[in-house]
């Protein structure tokens, strides 16, 4: 439930959401792909910036990044009555999963309010991908959709925060918006992720050891060629996952009554050990209650300097996997 908005003021309502009154949205603007040099978020009625709005990242190190905030507005061309800021469309999988999605638990506390997009002009024209046509009807959460490529007011655009912040928190609101899918797995049934058809994400001896593991019994998929209902329908049979780390492990996010699931992380060297390691797989693992497991093994350049052929790669691989 929400508070009535007074005088133009944002007022606090529960589980951190908040009303604002007149409110201008702000397209997203890149150089690239990285906080620091992208522009989104929603100027408020006094003409300032909300900083509660921005994307932010934290990273191993303790560095924290964050969107840049706009050029204010004066006028605008476009206008909502009102609306649920969603936050930044990425189309890239895991960060549309993370990021994307993260202020979306509390679409069910006003699910008649339009969905606004801070999104780049090529986005608004293609709308969203298949998959993510795809997930959000997994989570249940319907339209309209809004995909800002101007600046554009919003009589009353209702604010929550965010359930996830890169490679940091997963909060519980978040964690239950998103278990969708019981994990129910079959005795004896075991799925390998492979990256094989990535070439960029190539490991000479790879391919060989993943047909062993298929002639032991072991599913292996290359989770892009699947939908995401028929990722999801493999992994809530499985009892264990594992494979090279990559975004496809986020999906485990959708997993409801997981704790336990086994979880195997091969992670290409140079990290060494997870406090230096990609934290979002740590933090979701240790959220969700996985029995993950991380395995560093050799990356492409130091299989080729070190002369490690295919036999001695799978014999180091197989040695992670089963080790007790």
């Amino acid at each position: 439930m929400h508070q009535a908005m007074e005088n133009g003021k944002e007022l606090q309502a529960e589980c951190g959401t908040i009303h604002i009154a007149d409110a201008i949205v702000h397209p997203t603007r890149l150089v690239g792909w990285t906080p620091e040099t992208m522009s989104a978020g929603i100027q408020g009625p006094d003409g300032q910036f909300l900083p509660q709005t921005r994307l932010t990242r934290v990273f191993q190190d303790g560095s924290r990044y964050a969107t840049l905030d706009p050029a204010p507005v004066v006028q605008v061309a476009d206008s909502h009555a009102r609306g649920l800021y969603a936050g930044i469309l990425d189309h890239r999988f895991g960060h549309f999963l993370l990021e994307s999605l993260s202020r979306l638990h509390d679409r069910d506390h006003a699910p008649d309010y339009p969905l606004i997009w801070s999104a780049r002009a090529d986005q608004a024209t293609h709308g969203f991908l298949p998959w993510q046509a795809e997930l959000l009807s997994i989570l249940g959460v319907a339209g309209p959709h809004v995909f800002v490529v101007e600046p554009c007011h919003v009589g009353d655009l209702r604010l929550s925060v965010p359930g996830y912040v890169i490679q940091h928190e997963f909060t519980a609101p978040q964690r239950s918006f998103l278990a969708k899918v019981p994990w129910r797995p079959e005795p004896g049934r075991r799925t390998w992720l492979s990256r094989g058809i990535q070439s960029r994400r190539f490991l000479p001896g790879m391919a060989e050891f993943e047909e062993r593991l298929a002639s032991e019994g072991w599913t292996i998929i290359a989770p892009e060629t699947l939908s995401v209902s028929e990722q999801l329908a493999i992994y809530a049979r499985s009892e264990r996952i594992a494979g090279p780390v990559g975004s496809a492990f986020h999906a485990l996010i959708l997993m409801r009554d997981a704790e336990g699931l086994p979880v195997d992380l091969f992670v290409p060297e140079p990290y060494g050990s997870e406090e230096r390691m990609n934290q979002n797989y740590v933090t979701i693992a240790r959220a969700k209650g996985f029995a993950q497991r991380t395995h560093f093994i050799p990356h492409a350049q130091m299989i080729a300097a070190q002369g490690i052929n295919a036999a001695r790669f799978g014999s180091m691989l197989s040695d992670c996997l089963f080790s007790a």
